[in-house]
């Protein structure tokens, strides 16, 4: 574990046991806990942006899905880079949803959004046992109504993947009305299982580590002066 501080962003870098140990006891009950995927894009958003840095600030659980971020604070640690280089925090917590029959609620913005992140969580383990999915822009009430329909399936983990700022926002109203015991927020960008990025997304994200680099870079030297 290593407290890291990337643009002004105060952030807990957890090995993957570091972090699957935190996740263990986020099952044995409490109100849900957050887990949130934190990357250069979201990091560099966070500046510009009103609720992204917020939210990360209120996660239970910031997992770093760029390797960029690591090297961009002085951890060149091989193992490390690794672990986050070969996205194994979502293998790993994929691989135990399975093994100990966790049932899961999908929610995303629209119906497209919705066929993706199935694929995503399909592509990490086919036998996840998805109880519920819900897309967001069907919603003709208040959340409440979507609140009760997911406690209603009971499921142990909520994932979604919901655009900013409307993730920052539903996050913020709702997640202390959730039975669930974990939110897992994905987002655009991540990986379906081990498969190859989207061409699109590898030019995103490699804009993206750039500018995060000469950010960091630019904040340092300002410091230094």
């Amino acid at each position: 574990m290593r407290e890291i501080q990337v643009l002004g962003i105060d952030l807990t870098d957890y090995t993957v046991k570091e972090a699957m140990k935190r996740v263990e006891e986020f099952y044995k009950g409490g109100p849900v806990s957050a887990i949130g995927l934190i990357t250069s894009s979201g990091i560099l958003d966070a500046g510009n942006m009103p609720g992204i840095e917020e939210w990360m600030q209120s996660l239970d659980l910031a997992v770093l899905y760029d390797e960029d971020i690591l090297k961009a604070v002085g951890n060149t640690n091989p193992a490390r880079i690794r672990e986050v280089r070969e996205d194994q925090f979502l293998q790993e917590f994929f691989r135990r949803l399975v093994k100990h029959k966790r049932t899961v609620f999908l929610l995303a913005d629209n119906e497209a959004g919705l066929s993706k992140l199935t694929d995503i969580v399909l592509g990490y383990q086919e036998r996840v046992r998805v109880v519920g999915t819900y897309a967001l822009d069907e919603l003709a009430t208040d959340d409440d109504f979507l609140i009760n329909k997911i406690n209603i399936t009971a499921a142990d983990v909520v994932i979604s993947l919901l655009s900013s700022p409307r993730r920052e926002a539903f996050f913020k109203d709702n997640h202390m009305k959730l039975q669930a015991s974990i939110w897992l927020m994905l987002k655009d960008g991540v990986k379906i299982g081990g498969a190859h990025v989207h061409i699109l997304d590898k030019i995103n994200q490699f804009f993206s580590r750039r500018l995060l680099h000469l950010e960091v870079k630019k904040q340092q030297n300002e410091t230094s002066e």
